[in-house]
């Protein structure tokens, strides 16, 4: 059971930012489409905020749990939806191979304890497991509570196992120990959901000795934005030659002139210390550093790494055709989506992407299209691409990206209540 890789089939989110009450039906590869500020993102920062409540990789003397993400009540209380307070609630659904599970949370701040807590139902299989501030039931089994005192931030989801009150049954503790031991894979998968947004300025900029021991510490190699990228090769190259080698690879067959890619270690522009910069070496010889690579290779190498380091479970891309080639977009999907079924020398990992690029919604399914759009109060809704009117017909003679663009949100979501195009 273990082995098997958990896969997202459903996301609901309740009064975090604008999305007040919204249900995502998620593939293995999912597109989020709408006009600016309809959600997209937020959804993918809901998504980023139970991953980081989750996280197993802490900081040393850096609280853990919600806490970590919610550091106060105010904070809790500026997330939800308006900025009304209450509780931010999440709930996932899924599947591990054969077994279906789901995970439901409701995040508030406890004046008792003084700190933002959950309350929290799991379900993987047979196993059910509920949680509050109060301690852990199991409903199928005995309904014995854990001791508050010993009252632990992480989530259940975190997948360790706790203290118990008194002298528990064996079958009680073994029990437990099942739950936890199935919803691991769950965590981890949840870990990894990062959100990147890569910027070329960032992917090209050195990285010094200083900055990579941080980078590390942390257990990030590359900040969402990109940087870190020359250390993080480097690594690769001392450390796993077949995997930076396959990356030099893909590149070198999406930009033909490229020969190899070198880390140059130099002093770092404005400090004393050494660190990490990037070159490309043509195959005539030239050498290309920093900002001297043109932007399409920097950001193409840089969804190279994130393909090819991919830890399994979720990746969050934003925009990723920004500063890409047209010509690159059919490419940059295989690549996403070769990592969704294993193709790469990395676990599954499933993929949900923010785009405003027609091209690339030709590249996908219209079965992994969701729109997004707001209503005149404020929430965001969504649609599945595949609602629209007569889309059979559209897609006889337009791509997914064509419809879109030619018929518009409203179209697909029905505001506009127009018939379809002749």
């Amino acid at each position: 059971m273990e082995s098997e890789t958990p896969t997202l089939t459903e996301v609901s989110v309740r009064s975090f930012g604008c999305l007040r009450d919204v249900t995502l039906g998620l593939e293995p590869l999912t597109v989020l489409v709408g006009p600016n500020d309809s959600g997209k993102t937020t959804m993918l920062r809901a998504i980023e905020t139970l991953g980081g409540a989750c996280r197993w990789h802490r900081v040393e003397g850096e609280p853990n749990g919600w806490p970590a993400v919610f550091p106060s009540e105010d904070a809790l209380e500026k997330a939800t939806f308006g900025g009304s307070g209450g509780a931010v609630q999440l709930g996932l659904r899924g599947r591990m191979g054969s077994v279906a599970w789901s995970y439901e949370t409701k995040v508030y701040h406890h004046a008792k304890w003084s700190t933002v807590t959950s309350d929290e139902d799991l379900h993987v299989g047979d196993v059910h497991e509920r949680r509050t501030p109060e301690g852990i039931s199991v409903p199928s089994a005995t309904g014995a509570l854990r001791d508050p005192s010993n009252w632990n931030p992480w989530p259940l989801l975190h997948g360790s196992t706790f203290a118990l009150k008194g002298q528990p049954s064996d079958g009680y503790r073994a029990y437990l120990e099942q739950v936890h031991a199935r919803s691991r894979p769950l965590s981890q998968a949840l870990d990894s959901a990062r959100r990147y947004l890569l910027r070329p300025e960032e992917l090209r900029r050195p990285v010094s000795s200083v900055a990579a021991r941080e980078l590390w510490r942390t257990g990030v190699p590359l900040t969402p934005g990109g940087f870190g990228l020359a250390r993080a090769l480097d690594y690769l190259l001392r450390k796993e030659r077949d995997r930076y080698e396959a990356i030099e690879r893909s590149l070198r067959a999406a930009m033909p002139f490229v020969a190899r890619i070198d880390i140059d270690e130099a002093a770092v522009p404005g400090t004393t210390d050494l660190g990490y910069s990037l070159e490309i070496v043509t195959k005539s010889g030239a050498r290309a550093s920093g900002d001297s690579i043109s932007d399409g290779v920097l950001l193409y190498l840089g969804y190279l790494y994130l393909a090819h380091t991919a830890p399994g479970g979720l990746l969050l891309i934003e925009e990723p055709e920004t500063g890409v080639h047209p010509s690159l977009m059919r490419r940059l999907v295989g690549l996403l989506r070769s990592i969704t079924n294993g193709e790469l020398d990395v676990p599954p990992t499933q993929v949900l992407l923010t785009t405003h690029s027609p091209l690339l919604l030709n590249e996908v399914r219209p079965e992994e299209i969701q729109v997004f759009s707001r209503s005149e109060g404020g929430a965001t809704s969504v649609t599945p691409f595949t609602d629209a009117p007569d889309l059979a017909r559209l897609l006889d003679f337009e791509g997914p990206g064509e419809v879109w663009v030619n018929e518009g949100e409203g179209y697909i979501t029905g505001a506009r209540g127009v018939a379809a195009a002749p």
